[in-house]
């Protein structure tokens, strides 16, 4: 390659490559170097294939004359994906056929579409979230008391005890609408009620869960005073919560759910719920990220849960802690004041260290 050419290729903030008719690299210039992560002894004399795409790729993106953008996914030499965005123009030089690629690394901007993409989904969920559990919650709660009743009129047998799993996955169900209906309601409330029963319900109806997967739920559930929460936000963080756990437990795992009243400032109280577990945990980048809303690594999964988990303390004033070691297991751990705070800044959470972090 010429001197003034390389020069000028050199210089360009967009990286470039140019290859010859079998995909054998002849020039990288300092920016490719910079997006690939590799010098230019190491690119020049590689094949793209190894770096961006297969030849054939490329002369096909080559034929449309470097007008469309194409775009691929690669690896670079620190293990560290990248998505980059690239056109393919033809060089004539002499009797060699040669192509020039200029590509850029557009995974910023694919993550701010993605961050777009959920952020309407939100949108579209609030508007017709109302209306889906009106429709839903009072025809099962008519299936909860029917079955309730024939369960009782029933002697023991067989038939009883498919019953009484079916009220389980009933009661499971409406535990999930709560979670869903709680999107937008403060757990703060006037009028107080009996916090400690309404977590004993949400164990009670998930161990049906643990039990046949052989894992081991394990309530510390003390007799608390009335609190001015709302029992159904408080089952819904609890259900999410443990589900999260059950899911990441494998048998012969253990979940252990404990609440307590701690001292705060003054004579002030906190009401503290950690849901700990001895399973699969979570690498750092899925810690980092596993509050975002509809973010799963679940091949089934919503990503709502410790959205709503989250969402729920912070607007209440408290604070949430996660530590998770993979392989170990993860703790979560919440803390609400139990008197509303004047302000709205959330205090943040002290954090514990345990055995079995996520």
């Amino acid at each position: 390659m010429e001197e003034d050419a390389a020069s000028v290729l050199m210089a360009l903030s967009a990286a470039v490559l140019v290859i010859d008719r079998d995909g054998l690299v002849l020039f990288a210039n300092a920016r490719a170097c910079e997006i690939l992560g590799q010098s230019r002894g190491a690119l020049c004399g590689a094949m793209v294939e190894e770096l961006l795409v297969p030849l054939e790729v490329i002369r096909n993106a080559a034929e449309t004359g470097g007008e469309e953008r194409l775009r691929a996914r690669t690896i670079r030499s620190d293990g560290s994906e990248l998505v980059l965005g690239f056109r393919a123009t033809p060089i004539e030089s002499g009797k060699d056929l040669r192509w020039a690629i200029c590509f850029q690394d557009i995974g910023a901007i694919e993550r701010v579409g993605e961050e777009r993409d959920r952020l309407m989904q939100i949108v579209g969920i609030n508007e017709v979230l109302p209306a889906v559990l009106h429709e839903l919650k009072n025809p099962l709660a008519a299936i909860d008391n029917a079955v309730e009743l024939q369960i009782e009129e029933m002697a023991d047998s067989p038939e009883r005890v498919e019953l009484h799993a079916i009220l389980g996955e009933i009661r499971r169900m409406k535990l999930t609408l709560e979670g869903l209906g709680s999107l937008e309601r403060d757990i703060h409330v006037t009028r107080s009620a009996a916090v400690d029963l309404a977590l004993r319900e949400v164990v009670r109806i998930l161990d049906r869960q643990a039990a046949p997967r052989s894992v081991r739920l394990v309530a510390d559930i003390p007799d608390m005073p009335l609190l001015p929460f709302a029992p159904s936000v408080v089952r819904a963080i609890a259900f999410n919560l443990i589900t999260n756990a059950l899911h990441a437990c494998m048998s012969g795992d253990r979940i252990d759910v404990v609440a307590r009243l701690v001292k705060s400032e003054g004579d002030e109280r906190d009401f503290e719920l950690e849901v700990r577990d001895d399973g699969c945990g979570m690498t750092p980048e899925v810690r980092e990220r596993c509050t975002e809303p509809f973010f799963t690594t679940k091949p089934k999964g919503t990503g709502i849960g410790l959205a709503l988990v989250s969402r729920i303390v912070r607007q209440a004033g408290g604070g949430l802690a996660i530590a998770s070691v993979p392989g170990a297991g993860t703790s979560v751990r919440i803390r609400i004041p139990v008197r509303r705070p004047r302000l709205s800044r959330p205090p943040p959470c002290r954090s514990g260290t345990h055995d079995a972090q996520r």
